[in-house]
């Protein structure tokens, strides 16, 4: 997260950089002492917790995208060393099915992280309204919790297949990510 903050501030000015790195707890009591209507306050609320929760969503991203990222290369690598010939290590690097699948993981990591975040952003802005400092904080880790129950695609990320087809097979070493 820090790798990011650093990167963060060599591109962006002052004025993001202060939006990125907000204490949501202090702006949510300032925006309820300074704001009367609630809809103002909700929009503000949004806007600076979506801003300043966006760099830990990315670095949550990052890392997950890497670990999938780094799984597939371990199969790939299983699978050429299974290999007898090199046309057929080459055929597994043109296996359409392994780079689909990781496509559709990534897309799918992409959209639950970016969902977690509205859904955060939106719980804050809601316990904003309920108790400013600690509603904020309570309510965008509901959000957050009710995001990530939402797109929870059923399958258990620690149960282990059995089955031996390389469409089910384990990958990554101690990984339990699957191929679809």
């Amino acid at each position: 997260m820090r790798s990011l903050e650093y990167v963060a501030s060599k591109k962006y000015d002052r004025v993001m950089m202060d939006k990125l790195t907000m204490d949501t707890f202090t702006a949510s009591t300032r925006f309820n002492e300074t704001t009367e209507t609630s809809t103002v306050i909700f929009k503000s609320m949004f806007h600076t917790t979506f801003w300043a929760y966006l760099i830990s969503y990315m670095a949550d991203y990052s890392v997950h995208q890497m670990i999938i990222c780094y799984g597939y290369y371990v199969y790939i690598r299983r699978k050429q060393e299974q290999a007898l010939t090199s046309e057929e290590k080459m055929a597994v690097l043109s296996d359409v099915a392994i780079w689909t699948s990781m496509l559709k993981k990534s897309t799918q990591l992409f959209i639950s992280r970016s969902f977690g975040l509205v859904c955060a952003a939106t719980g804050a802005a809601i316990g904003t309204l309920w108790w400013p400092g600690w509603g904020c904080m309570l309510f965008a880790n509901m959000g957050e919790t009710a995001g990530a129950t939402i797109m929870d695609d059923g399958q258990s990320s620690s149960s282990s297949s059995s089955s031996s087809s390389s469409s089910s097979s384990n990958y990554g070493g101690s990984s339990s990510l699957k191929l679809d």
